[in-house]
């Protein structure tokens, strides 16, 4: 069974969400992923306007996996990627995901160790957009708030 758990914030008129895929049926606010599998994660990005939107090819996301420091609570950056969007059409309230793999390793290419972990869509960006009906005229939305676009992972032996 896979269980996703995530959370988000809301932008306008785009609501952006990170979600890390949990194999195991929990439903804690973290993620427990065993030591050296792949993650999965997905980002998701719903239309809340009441217009069908296209988001342009133009916009890519960055996503970035930090260690987080038991002890004071700090992060250290261990891995960052981009995924490219494609041109996508938006009805009002519709949902577009962009799915990955993480393999546990840092931007060395070497494992991690297990600990706390945080999987973050990197902020401010842009998303670029038109809204059809609208040819030529390119919008853009810039997302700049970070509160809620993270999400607690762990790497255990579980």
């Amino acid at each position: 069974m896979m269980t996703e758990l995530g959370s988000g914030v809301r932008n306008y008129p785009f609501d952006l969400t990170v979600f890390v895929k949990n194999d195991a049926s929990n439903t804690s606010s973290e993620a427990f992923q065993p030591y050296g599998k792949n993650v999965g994660i997905q980002f998701t990005i719903r239309n809340v306007s009441e217009e069908a939107l296209t988001l342009q090819p133009t916009t890519s996301f960055t996503i970035d996996i930090s260690r987080r420091n038991t002890i004071d609570g700090s992060l250290t950056l261990v891995w960052s990627g981009q995924i490219d969007s494609l041109e996508a059409k938006f009805a009002s309230g519709e949902v577009h995901s962009l799915d990955f793999l993480w393999d546990q390793k840092d931007s060395a290419g070497k494992q991690v160790p297990f600990g706390e972990y945080s999987v973050e869509i990197k902020l401010p960006m842009s998303i670029s957009y038109t809204k059809d009906g609208e040819k030529g005229t390119l919008q853009r939305e810039d997302a700049e708030s970070a509160m809620l676009t993270s999400f607690p992972l762990r790497i255990s032996a579980q």
